[in-house]
């Protein structure tokens, strides 16, 4: 303590106070304001930066249901029946029962135009992860959308415009990464030798990866399939397990019509009508469904029309042997359109399930086949139809069915997958002539994405 007689000069150096000149206070002030402006201003910049470039908003997801009804299982447990369509939250299980099948939409946010779809067929399961785009037209980010625990079949047909695009589909075993617009397979199953868990991509057109979770990744070339095995790791790509024998992809393709009368080639169209009424129409373009074909017949108190398209695969006078394959399958995909769509207000199908005697399905599919080579007239016919609008009253299967009609949804595409035709086909169809998609009845009004045939090993 400093006696009151005592000045500060007089005492030694360690018991006087630091006198700090007003000047360094003054600059350090300003300097640590500097520094607090910079830091705050590049954090500002970041942030702003982040926002306009970076900052992602949730893709609108919709599930629409196909035929019978899909289950979704809340991240709180819940679960709940839809029978018809429902927007999906991020961390969604969705479960397809068996003899049911949905359609997962993924729109974008501000255009609602679809960026991809998923068909979940009977027996499917995952999980919605996340989908999301960039806040901004500006951001070079892509649509991202990730899928976890995927199990069943999965059929994918993306269609993101410009914008780049990256879908992950995570399996136990591996994930399958989609870079680009295109049609995919991704299905799981049982491997033949070891009995273990298999995931299947099947690129038919787009670019696809296999990712394996000890992060060796395979790129998938188009029309080529890999797959990973449980336990083993195995990785390998080889060629389609299926053959193309008939090909009737309209939708989707990377070259659309340009003009209504274009088909794939092999395919043919025609159309008529009881006596003078109006005939149906077929078309084909660009603006409808991606190239989709465009059957319908729209007006009131008709008589029976039809409009059918078929192919002759080995052509108009010849059969196709297909006595090299294991296994036949026939895959459809179509959609019923539910209402007329110039007024919006008529049942286009208003003859219930298949009229009187079954043979009247908006959609109509038919096999002719023969067993004898040298005798093409001695033919055969397999059928099978579907229908929006049941009644107890009508039959369910036509006298050359095989399997009752099936009942699905309308305005929600449907993917058909015939099963083995070998064991279906009166006579084994060794010899296939011809093959229809054809919509009957008094009104009618279907998109066709897809008939094609497939030989399997």
């Amino acid at each position: 303590m400093i006696a009151p007689d005592q000045h500060i000069d007089d005492l030694p150096p360690s018991r006087r106070a630091v006198q700090v000149p007003p000047q360094i206070i003054a600059w350090t002030v300003v300097i640590l304001s500097f520094i607090c402006f910079c830091g705050l201003s590049a954090a500002a910049a970041r942030g702003l930066y982040w926002f306009a470039f970076d900052s992602p908003v949730s893709l609108t997801v919709r599930l629409v249901v196909s035929q019978g009804n899909v289950i979704l299982q809340a991240p709180n447990g819940e679960k709940r029946g839809i029978y018809d369509s429902q927007l999906v939250d991020p961390q969604t299980m969705i479960i397809v029962n068996d003899n049911a099948q949905g359609v997962l939409e993924f729109l974008d946010s501000y255009s609602s135009q679809v960026i991809t779809t998923v068909t979940l067929t009977a027996g499917s399961q995952l999980t919605l992860q996340e989908a999301s785009r960039p806040r901004f037209e500006v951001s070079r980010h892509p649509f991202l959308i990730t899928l976890n625990g995927a199990s069943g079949q999965m059929l994918i047909s993306a269609t993101p415009g410009t914008r780049a695009f990256q879908m992950e589909i995570n399996s136990s075993v591996g994930s399958a990464e989609l870079t680009s617009d295109g049609t995919y397979t991704v299905y799981t199953d049982r491997a033949p030798n070891t009995n273990g868990t298999r995931l299947n991509v099947f690129n038919q057109g787009g670019e696809a990866w296999l990712q394996l979770p000890s992060s060796q990744r395979v790129k998938v070339w188009p029309n080529t399939i890999a797959y990973a095995v449980d336990g083993s790791s195995m990785v390998k790509a080889n060629d389609s397990p299926y053959t193309l024998l008939a090909s009737g992809l309209f939708a989707d393709q990377s070259t659309l019509p340009t003009t209504t009368d274009v088909l794939p080639d092999g395919w043919q169209c025609s159309t008529g009508a009881v006596g003078n009424e109006p005939a149906g129409v077929w078309q084909r373009s660009a603006a409808f469904e991606h190239g989709a074909l465009h059957l319908w017949r729209v007006g009131q108190n008709l008589s029976h029309g039809e409009t059918s398209c078929l192919i002759t695969p080995n052509g108009p006078d010849g059969l196709l042997d297909t006595g090299a394959y294991g296994s036949l399958r026939l895959h459809v995909r179509f959609k019923l359109i539910a209402h007329d769509l110039l007024t919006n207000n008529l049942p286009v199908q208003d003859v219930p399930v298949c009229g009187v005697q079954a043979t009247e399905c908006p959609i109509m599919l038919e096999i002719v086949s023969s067993a004898d080579p040298t005798d093409p007239a001695q033919t055969s016919s397999w059928h099978h139809g579907f229908y929006a609008m049941s009644d107890a009253r009508y039959k369910f299967i036509c006298d050359t069915c095989r399997v009752a009609h099936e009942r699905v949804n309308p305005d929600v595409w449907y993917f058909y997958d015939s099963g083995d035709l070998r064991q279906q086909l009166t006579d084994g169809g060794r010899y296939i002539k011809q093959i229809s998609v054809y919509a009957s009845g008094h009104e009618y009004d279907v998109a066709i994405g897809e008939v094609t045939l497939l030989g399997g090993p």
